[in-house]
């Protein structure tokens, strides 16, 4: 919202279930829709068909999985006057947003990946001696770190696995640095592109970045390019790398078919991909630039760097007018209001 916002020409309205949601009190909201049904219902479409018919609205853009699948699947049900931001059919987001498919996809077209054990597929202890100890368990379709299950032995894993319900991607456990390649694609050309490091996991080690640095990298582009390619991806995406300590390999991790949390980051380095991607849903020009090299932070990590003074380490260079905490200030009532409704529980 803040991203769309940024640009004069845009007035932004959205739909929540959440009659409590702190967006709805941002300088970027023109109007905020309440829905009953949960996020994942698909009853949704018929409220945000009525909100069409109303007119007033020129573009679709779903931000989260579930309403790239909710877009995804009902798109044909919504007026033609309207356009949606480019995102994949239905069925290319759950290959997508699937850890398993992907390593597929990838061990198909050379891209690099992780040592990897698909349970129950690869049954066999040969197939298991590919991977080294430690490893991590992943559950296929869920992101941000969710479902993640780390072991440092044989028996553990196979205590592990004899009660649980497959699929389920295991991999050995790499040390490295993570990345980041976010990007908007048609039919697996990436139009625009950005790389970030990733550093300062907010909670733990496999969870979204507290801060990020936007680089060049032709490593990670290489990587991500060979698989969004095979996919012949349409649409907004985040793809996750780490890159090995040992073997300065970069590997591919998972592929986020959404907008990413740290999105306003690319956005301040001059890639506003909410809006480019509006303008591609609309035909319209949005010349696309290089990106700039910046230092991005959560209101945590920030906060961090101000007691350290003008940054040190890996955020050395920071600035706090590349952060949440600006943002916040500049658009204060979503955080206020947020924290309220934390505290009220």
């Amino acid at each position: 919202m803040r991203s769309l916002g940024a640009v004069r020409s845009v007035s932004v309205e959205f739909v929540t279930a959440a009659r409590r949601s702190p967006f709805q009190y941002s300088r970027r909201c023109r109007r905020a829709h309440f829905t009953a049904y949960a996020r994942d219902d698909d009853r949704r479409a018929d409220d945000i068909l009525n909100i069409l018919d109303k007119g007033g609205i020129d573009i679709i853009l779903p931000i989260g999985i579930m309403g790239a699948r909710l877009v995804a699947k009902h798109r044909h049900r919504f007026p033609a006057r309207t356009a949606c931001i480019p995102m994949p059919d239905i069925a290319a987001l759950e290959v997508a947003n699937n850890k398993i498919e992907v390593l597929k996809i990838a061990r198909q077209c050379g891209a690099c990946t992780p040592p990897s054990w698909i349970y129950p597929d690869d049954a066999s202890n040969a197939d298991l001696t590919r991977v080294r100890f430690p490893v991590l368990v992943k559950a296929p379709d869920l992101g941000g770190g969710e479902g993640f299950h780390l072991f440092n032995d044989a028996q553990s894993l196979d205590a592990y696995l004899n009660k649980a319900v497959g699929p389920l991607l295991v991999q050995s456990y790499i040390d490295g640095t993570m990345w980041g390649l976010n990007v908007i694609c048609r039919n697996g050309e990436i139009l625009v592109h950005t790389v970030q490091q990733n550093f300062d996991h907010e909670n733990g080690e496999y969870s979204p970045p507290a801060a990020i640095k936007i680089v060049e990298d032709d490593h990670v582009f290489d990587e991500g390019r060979k698989v969004l390619e095979a996919l012949k991806y349409t649409g907004v995406a985040n793809l996750d790398f780490i890159r090995c300590s040992a073997t300065g390999k970069t590997m591919l991790l998972e592929i986020n078919p959404r907008f990413w949390r740290t999105c306003a980051g690319s956005v301040l380095a001059g890639v506003n991909f909410p809006y480019f991607a509006c303008c591609e849903a609309l035909g319209l020009p949005w010349g696309a630039s290089r990106p700039r090299p910046i230092i991005y932070a959560n209101a945590r990590a920030a906060w961090n760097q101000i007691s350290l003074g003008r940054g040190e380490g890996a955020l050395a260079g920071f600035s706090v007018r590349n952060s949440v905490l600006w943002a916040n200030a500049l658009d204060p009532m979503p955080s206020i209001i947020g924290r309220i409704n934390r505290n009220r529980g």
